[in-house]
């Protein structure tokens, strides 16, 4: 049920949970009270109830918006910083000038192509693809059979060695962010609350300024649960993280790469 709700296109998921949210609230203040209680039993007071309950939803709303929003942005920001690492391990290997690297930077293409075709599509659930891992053991092999023959190939090398293992974190930190998402309590507490609010709504006694406040407040927290479904889970639905900064990398290595290497 979540993951249909993050699916949906942003101009589909707002006016879905703010509806929902705002026809529950707003029908529970227009049935008719005598269809339920008694003059007597009708509450005066329970106002407070209602606005207790809403504050304790919207501090967790805002508490977890807050939250789900920094991990969306790192979770971007490493994608950003795996596109660098990827293309400065190309560059240096270009500044090794031996055909043995030039041989590697083939390699290195196919493993960011394989990022965006193969493992990407995974991500959502966390899992990595077995075809990116044989890729990049094949790298770290042929790395090790480097010898540096003067002074600059054995700098290079070291950031060559440096860049390789940069890669391999950043990639494992993308793929454990996409199981970065709100637990199941969060959501089933969230529940329970939000079932609260019609149920003391009922017992409230009706009037035209109690409808439009408690109407306002399903609103609001309508837009709240919106904005955490968007980005809970930085690599699920329709504002899902993209690898766009790989693939502009590959395209960009693609062109200065000579073709004839990348047909090996």
């Amino acid at each position: 049920m979540l993951n249909a709700l993050k699916n949906l296109p942003e101009y589909f998921l707002f006016p879905t949970v703010i509806g929902a949210f705002v026809l529950v609230i707003f029908i529970s203040m227009a049935v008719p009270r005598k269809l339920l209680f008694s003059a007597e039993e009708v509450n005066s007071e329970g106002f407070d109830s209602f606005l207790a309950v809403s504050a304790a939803i919207a501090t967790m709303l805002i508490f977890s918006l807050t939250s789900v929003d920094a991990t969306y942005k790192a979770s971007a920001d490493n994608v950003s910083l795996e596109a660098e690492a990827i293309y400065s391990f190309d560059k240096n290997l270009e500044l090794y000038g031996t055909p043995h690297a030039n041989d590697l930077r083939a390699i290195l293409v196919n493993y960011a192509d394989q990022i965006v075709k193969v493992e990407w599509q995974g991500l959502e659930y966390g899992a990595g693809s077995k075809a990116v891992d044989d890729t990049y053991q094949i790298l770290i092999t042929a790395l090790k059979t480097f010898e540096p023959a003067s002074a600059k190939q054995e700098i290079i090398y070291r950031e060559l060695i440096q860049l390789v293992h940069e890669i391999d974190q950043l990639r494992s930190r993308r793929i454990s962010a996409g199981e970065a998402s709100l637990p199941a309590n969060f959501w089933t507490i969230l529940l329970l609350l939000f079932a609260a609010l019609p149920l003391i709504a009922l017992i409230l006694k009706a009037s035209p300024e109690r409808m439009l406040t408690t109407t306002m407040i399903g609103f609001v927290l309508g837009i709240l649960t919106s904005g955490i479904l968007i980005i809970d889970g930085p690599f699920i639905g329709s504002h899902s993280i993209t690898p766009e900064p790989i693939i502009h990398i590959i395209d960009v290595m693609r062109k200065e790469t000579p073709i004839t290497m990348l047909g090996q």
